[in-house]
């Protein structure tokens, strides 16, 4: 059984508000698994590819945005009239 352990970890560090309750599922899968529950086991498991799919698509998303944010952000700091105008004309 696979409690998803790595790719919780990974979407800690994509978007850590969904990330800790997928690390929480999988330390908690492997524990239940040590102990022989392998029913719990499995919906821990699964709760935790859950939570670490949510917080994969939400952290990729978040971070495309940042950075294409970043361009949009420079201009205003250099000129902001000239970046005002074009979030009129284009948005």
């Amino acid at each position: 059984m696979d409690s998803h352990l790595a790719w919780a970890i990974v979407s800690i560090v994509l978007f850590w508000p969904l990330g800790v309750p997928a690390a929480v599922n999988a330390v908690r899968a492997d524990r239940l698994a040590a102990s022989g529950d392998q029913a719990r086991a499995v919906r821990s498991a699964g709760a935790a590819r859950s939570w670490a799919r949510r917080a994969t698509v939400v952290g990729i998303v978040w971070w495309v945005l940042s950075i294409a944010c970043v361009p949009l952000a420079v201009s205003a700091a250099i000129d902001p009239t000239a970046t005002a105008a074009w979030v009129r004309e284009h948005l």
